[in-house]
């Protein structure tokens, strides 16, 4: 009983609230007056009550260390008193806190978060991939890379699956056919369809002399750990995949559209495919030629990712590339890359090509509509 009131307490319920939970939710009858008795035994009282400093201090020196160093002084008290069990005033918290982390209150006045700081020391000396399942929904797979250094994006590409390690491999493979390299270390997060571009890269560094050569090349991690392209996804999002998310919602909103309806998906692939990777290749162009500001947390330069990317030594810095030879790339295209496809299936492709005598990609959204209503109609028997 005496821990369940001292529980309670300390999570900041008033003695009305401790008497209810504990006949209701832990079935014993518990008085008010019986309760206000055992709560002043226990020496559980909210006001006139300031612990001893130094546990205070003790205790906030933990938090510091910790989760707790994201807290301002409101959560900090907050914690004091329930983790701790200690009563503290909040202006006392508050003033500690200015004395024992100037430095998260600065930043929490200016409503800024903490994060840790981001070190790379040049060009491919880590590159991050990962998958983008955004319009996935709709049948459209996006996966992409990004440069840590330079932070520019070096492949974006929109397919039916971002799932197939033989797809995600093409993507490597032509990536490091245009560089004639692969990069010192690639992370990715954990997941079947990085097996390919793990294989291929590790065996492009496995005579490496450098301390990340062979099995150390390739990282996987969670998704909070490839915060480079965690990030770019957001960006991406605001210039461009937001307007394709309204626009096939507003489809579906229509019964113009279902996912569950397997001949639609590949309708509407064959139909918006080329002219999202369009705007895909316009997004990431865009940014790569645009400017980035400094920040504070990152050692990395701030510049022009292609700038930043291409011309290292501006920055006191050198390509990490490992090359790999023509003949050598060549010989693990014909073992490896697949065609990309369009549709899933390359017979509804076809025939949704030979619909028309003169085919070419729609230019806009809306003639990419009047394209997909065409062809629903048409292999519908309307």
């Amino acid at each position: 009983m005496e821990n369940l009131i001292r529980y309670y307490f300390n999570a900041g319920y008033t003695a009305t609230e401790i008497a209810k939970t504990i006949s209701l939710a832990h079935g014993t009858n518990v008085s008010e007056s019986y309760l206000r008795k055992r709560l002043v035994k226990l020496n559980l009282r909210r006001k006139s009550i300031e612990e001893d400093i130094p546990e205070v201090i003790h205790a906030m020196r933990e938090e510091l260390e910790g989760t707790g160093r994201c807290l301002g002084y409101r959560g900090m008290w907050s914690r004091l008193k329930k983790k701790y069990g200690l009563s503290v005033k909040r202006d006392t918290v508050m003033q500690l806190l200015q004395l024992m982390d100037p430095a998260g209150v600065e930043q929490r006045s200016r409503r800024g978060l903490r994060r840790r700081d981001y070190t790379n020391n040049g060009p491919l000396y880590l590159v991050h991939i990962d998958g983008y399942d955004k319009l996935k929904h709709f049948g459209f797979a996006i996966h992409g890379a990004i440069d840590g250094f330079s932070r520019k994006v070096l492949w974006l590409r929109v397919s039916h699956t971002n799932n197939d390690p033989e797809v995600i491999g093409t993507y490597f493979l032509n990536f490091i056919k245009e560089i004639g390299g692969v990069p010192r270390v690639i992370r990715g997060d954990r997941g079947t369809e990085n097996t390919m571009v793990e294989d291929l890269q590790k065996a492009c560094r496995w005579n490496s002399t450098d301390n990340m050569s062979g099995e150390k090349s390739f990282l996987y991690g969670r998704s909070t750990s490839n915060q480079r392209i965690e990030r770019w996804w957001l960006e991406l999002r605001q210039s461009t995949i937001q307007f394709w998310m309204d626009f096939f919602r507003n489809m579906e909103d229509q019964a113009l559209f279902s996912s569950d309806n397997v001949l639609q998906k590949e309708i509407i692939r064959f139909c918006f495919m080329e002219l999202i990777q369009k705007n895909l290749d316009r997004a990431a162009m865009e940014w790569n030629t645009h400017r980035i500001r400094p920040s504070r947390r990152s050692d990395c330069p701030s510049g022009i990712p292609n700038v930043m990317f291409f011309t290292p030594s501006l920055y006191g810095c050198r390509d990490y590339k490992t090359p790999v030879s023509t003949e050598d790339i060549d010989r693990l295209e014909d073992l490896y890359a697949v065609p990309l496809k369009i549709c899933s299936s390359p017979e509804l492709q076809r025939a949704f090509q030979n619909s028309f005598a003169n085919w070419a990609p729609p230019v806009s959204s809306n003639a990419a509509l009047e394209l997909y209503v065409h062809l629903v109609n048409l292999f519908n028997g309307h």
